[in-house]
């Protein structure tokens, strides 16, 4: 299975419970190369190892990595124990956890079962911490040709990785940030989808997909967008579309992208008048099924009476969900695609994003179209 995960030991530090030696054995061999469980070469140690030979009052043995952020969603952890000696990792645990506690209190990820481990390891764990802790406090019974000696635990630890991101970001490097709809903007970091679900605060009976951190069905009052974080401007407006329809104009702007308005007719439109001249950021609009594609062309206007002289917002063949503006107007003026012999419209939402403010003593200039997103 591919992760989109990156190491992170780098943003971190690590510690020890002991060191045998405090210049060779220290707790920052783990996470420098080689990634290898060989334990020397010319005399270069590269692994550690906490004190507690022959001790007659073991103590646990333990390996901390705590990061230097906040926190981690962790996907796996690679480990390279020191070659040879696998009783010595027998038993092991290993926690992700949010305090430094010892011993650990926090999730275990794995835990040793019967039988000598494997002494390079690939474990999955798909928790958030601050914490990544090895724990040892079993000790092992080594045998050799002429002795039987117990050891108390230790830890020898040739390399470990910590694959994941950090809290709030995902992808293959890391480097998108969680949806803001995403409760605590936590996220997985293979697919940016919500961990804990998605904040349903605005969303219309409070139902928000978790993967896709988006409004299942709608918006509650005066909120408008896929994530229901904007303000709707179109909620206390006056609507009505020509011809009146099969069902009502009004169903457009009430919040619930599963009601629709329904109109047909050799010539269709669909009017919202803001009441007031208005300062406008966007537009959020969703068709139903019926609508067909062809050249959509949204219009907006100060009279009502001249709109087809007024500002062309939009004209193309597929109407984006979205369309992202700076302009000033009252009336905004929705014109389907031209069918032949009639004109069939659903509309289920439109969202206007801005702010009802009088604005007739204000002049603003070269107010333009800045993008249009998909």
């Amino acid at each position: 299975m591919l992760l989109f995960t990156e190491n992170l030991t780098p943003f971190g530090t690590a510690s020890l419970s002991s060191t045998l030696d405090i210049w060779k054995t220290q707790a920052i061999k783990a996470i420098q190369p080689p990634i290898s469980n060989t334990w020397t070469n010319r005399n270069t140690i590269y692994c550690t190892h906490t004190d507690g030979y022959r001790d007659t009052n073991p103590l646990p043995a333990w390996w901390m990595f705590e990061f230097s952020f906040e926190s981690a969603y962790i996907t796996e952890i690679q480990i390279y124990y020191r070659e040879g000696l696998a009783i010595r990792m027998d038993g092991f645990k290993l926690y992700v956890t949010n305090t430094s506690t010892i011993p650990p209190v926090g999730y275990l990820c794995y835990e040793d079962g019967p039988g000598l481990p494997n002494i390079t390891q690939t474990i999955p764990c798909y928790q958030l911490g601050k914490y990544v802790i090895y724990y040892d406090d079993k000790g092992s019974t080594e045998v050799s040709r002429e002795t039987t000696r117990f050891y108390g635990p230790l830890v020898e630890l040739c390399y470990v990785a910590i694959n994941g991101c950090q809290k709030s970001f995902w992808g293959s490097d890391c480097e998108q940030l969680c949806p803001e709809n995403c409760i605590e903007r936590n996220c997985y970091p293979q697919n940016g989808s919500c961990v804990w679900g998605c904040n349903a605060k605005f969303c219309l009976n409070d139902i928000c997909d978790k993967d896709k951190t988006v409004c299942t069905i709608g918006c509650k009052n005066r909120r408008t967008g896929i994530y229901c974080n904007n303000y709707n401007i179109a909620y206390d407006s006056l609507v009505w579309q020509d011809p009146s329809g099969s069902q009502p104009a009004d169903l457009a702007i009430d919040g619930d992208i599963t009601t629709c308005s329904k109109t047909e007719g050799s010539s269709v439109k669909f009017q919202v008048d803001l009441k007031e001249k208005s300062i406008v950021t966007g537009l959020f609009i969703i068709l139903g099924g019926t609508t067909k594609e062809g050249h959509h062309t949204i219009y907006t206007s100060n009279d009502s009476n001249t709109w087809e002289s007024g500002t062309v917002l939009y004209n193309g063949t597929i109407l984006p969900t979205e369309i992202h503006f700076d302009a000033v107007f009252r009336f905004l003026i929705y014109v389907p695609p031209v069918q032949n012999p009639t004109i069939e419209l659903e509309l289920c939402e439109i969202g206007i994003i801005g702010e009802c403010i009088l604005i007739n003593s204000i002049i603003l200039k070269d107010m333009k179209l800045l993008y249009i997103k998909d």
